[in-house]
């Protein structure tokens, strides 16, 4: 099974990597991969020291944190993905946030599970029904 991983996971998993997140990406099984579009890579190393200053803790901490988990998942450019699936994605997500569109279109380029934590973005996938949709407060404790 294939599991896209949106940046508020990743971010979440590094701020806190005893918590149920970090748990479950790393004793998840091994049929299970976890997979991180590039741009997601991007957007957390571009905004760090912003994430580390809000949560109180030391960048050096975090990053320790962030690169022990990418030992767990598989980074993908998006030309992992063909561009329709991009194309189609921008549609699904043009009335919720059109910058999550990345993570749909790799959802569905590579017949995956998304796992977010945003909250806008589950709300509105759901709204239309989106059905492979990992929902945080639903996993187990």
């Amino acid at each position: 099974m294939l599991v896209v991983i949106d940046a508020s996971i990743l971010i979440s998993a590094s701020l806190n990597p005893i918590g149920k997140i970090s748990k479950i990406i790393f004793t998840a099984s091994p049929k299970i991969e976890f997979i991180v579009p590039e741009f997601a890579m991007h957007e957390i190393k571009l905004h760090a020291r912003r994430i580390c200053h809000h949560a109180g803790i030391e960048i050096a901490g975090f990053s320790s944190n962030l690169s022990d988990l990418i030992e767990k998942v598989f980074v993908f450019s998006s030309d992992s993905v063909d561009a329709s699936y991009f194309n189609e994605a921008k549609i699904i997500t043009a009335n919720i946030d059109v910058k999550d569109s990345v993570y749909v279109g790799f959802e569905l380029g590579l017949d995956a599970i998304l796992w977010t934590g945003d909250t806008k973005l589950i709300r509105g996938l759901g709204e239309i029904n989106f059905k492979t949709l990992l929902i945080q407060q639903n996993l187990p404790k």
